[in-house]
């Protein structure tokens, strides 16, 4: 047993140097799992490829600083981001949300939102909370839910005080 523990941990061990030792090019991409984010890969391409790669980079809408977890869901274009909102504030984007969106990518964006109804550095009451919410849409607590549990606001355990997170 001892003899399979020591092949073991030497299969292990050449894994390890094999890993650590792997090197990415232009043509490769090794995703930084520990950092959980999704990044695409560059291929090597022609100049306007990467020109036009470029470009859409730029539209690209930034991400909240208080985001959890980053992965694609994140990923969204400016035109994107209006598109969604035009589709679930159908009064105007005062106004009140239509439904609230299944699709996590919808959520974030309806979430990012609705967090302008809030001032960043002042301490809201949950009824607070509540009221602004429940002007946006009937299930407030849904909405109060799911904006801490996406990093977008925080609040005390007792559930007294709620702030959006910076």
């Amino acid at each position: 047993m001892n003899e399979e523990t020591n092949r073991q941990q030497n299969d292990l061990s050449r894994l390890t140097v094999h890993v650590s030792t792997q090197t990415t090019d232009e043509s490769t991409h090794v995703p930084n799992t520990s950092q959980q984010i999704s990044d695409t890969s560059i291929s090597k391409s022609s100049a306007s490829e990467k020109q036009q790669q470029n470009q859409n980079e730029s539209s690209i809408m930034p991400m909240h600083e208080t985001v959890t977890l980053v992965d694609d869901r994140y990923t969204m274009t400016q035109q994107e981001n209006e598109s969604i909102l035009k589709r679930y504030f159908k009064d105007g984007l005062d106004g009140r949300l239509s439904e609230f969106p299944r699709k996590e990518k919808r959520k974030i964006i309806i979430l990012r939102h609705l967090l302008q109804r809030f001032e960043r550095g002042r301490q809201y009451t949950e009824q607070e909370v509540n009221e602004r919410l429940a002007a946006a849409f009937d299930d407030y607590a849904t909405l109060r839910r799911y904006l801490i549990i996406y990093g977008f606001m925080d609040r005390q355990e007792d559930g007294r005080a709620y702030w959006v997170k910076e």
